[in-house]
């Protein structure tokens, strides 16, 4: 089988296989142990048939699914060897899409610098190809990591260029995710300027697009940014504690024990200011738990610290 036979029988079964397969993590009724076995006995088929564009694709495969499951130490592996290969190959446009990829890994471990450096890389390359999907998906990604390092001017231009790209593309639905996720970080922003009028529009946008595309994760995270908004916004309508409901919710939808944390330790948070100290209690120590037992890249030490305050009242 040479390279560019992507129409050889074998690579085309294997390819409706992940379609399959995507499809169900997307959807929330994922087997894992069977898709990534599946996946792994083709690697090997693969490798037996001297294919590396179907070898590099599955890795990329398998790391997404890692990435997702919140297996993130799997998912750089897989990312790494998958970018070898199409380095070797000289495929640019895969290479400009596994930069990227390793770029969530790092910004979902909190290494946002690392994370931000592989989304300028990216977008370079998407420019250089004239891929504009990957130049958006990473300018929405940047931003999201500008936020986490504090720079929201730069992170709000970003968010912006990213709405504007779309305009001029074929609007797919990987375009159209990142265009709610660019939506969500201004909200984000808008929520830390105190310009509440303004989050509202920019995070109700963001879930129309979300539901519209049956993105569960990202849901997820709509309802979180939405929830922290209603705690802040004096005139809100809306009650918090359903809103970190629908987002833990979500989350146990796409098992991600990494984003049931992230709803734990900010709904925590919430309860605490609300003086409301078993409901903080409570939080806390499950995701205490969740750290744990998935080895998650938080900050144990200040929940135990955030745990002896609320103790000791």
């Amino acid at each position: 089988m040479t390279i560019s036979d992507t129409q050889h029988p074998v690579y085309v079964m294997i390819d409706k296989i992940w379609n399959h397969i995507q499809r169900s993590l997307l959807e929330g009724n994922f087997d894992y142990e069977a898709s990534v076995g599946m996946l792994t006995q083709h690697l090997e088929v693969a490798r037996d048939l001297q294919h590396p564009l179907l070898e590099g694709r599955i890795y990329s495969w398998l790391a997404l699914i890692e990435l997702e499951l919140d297996h993130f130490e799997a998912a750089q592996a897989y990312y790494q060897n998958a970018l070898k290969i199409f380095e070797q190959l000289g495929d640019q446009a895969r290479i400009g899409a596994m930069i990227n990829n390793l770029g969530e890994t790092y910004r979902r471990t909190n290494r946002h610098l690392e994370a931000a450096e592989c989304y300028v890389r990216t977008q370079q390359v998407g420019r250089v190809q004239g891929d504009l999907r990957m130049e958006i998906l990473a300018t929405t990604n940047e931003g999201l990591s500008r936020i986490a390092l504090g720079e929201l001017d730069r992170a709000e231009e970003l968010f912006k260029h990213s709405i504007e790209l779309a305009w001029d593309s074929n609007n797919d639905d990987y375009i159209r995710s990142a265009v709610g996720e660019a939506h969500q970080g201004l909200a984000e922003i808008a929520l830390k300027q105190q310009k509440y009028p303004l989050a509202w529009q920019s995070i109700n946008e963001a879930l129309r697009i979300h539901t519209e595309r049956t993105r569960l994760q990202h849901v997820c995270s709509t309802y979180l940014v939405m929830a922290q908004l209603a705690a802040a916004d004096p005139s809100a309508d809306q009650d918090p504690a359903e809103l970190f409901r629908l987002s833990r919710e979500y989350a146990e939808k796409i098992k991600s024990p990494a984003r049931i944390t992230r709803v734990l330790i900010t709904e925590g948070n919430y309860w605490r200011n609300q003086k409301d100290r078993d409901h903080a209690l409570a939080c806390y120590q499950e995701a205490i738990q969740l750290i744990a037992q998935n080895h998650l890249a938080e900050d144990v030490e200040f929940l135990r610290q955030r745990i002896q305050e609320l103790s000791n009242e």
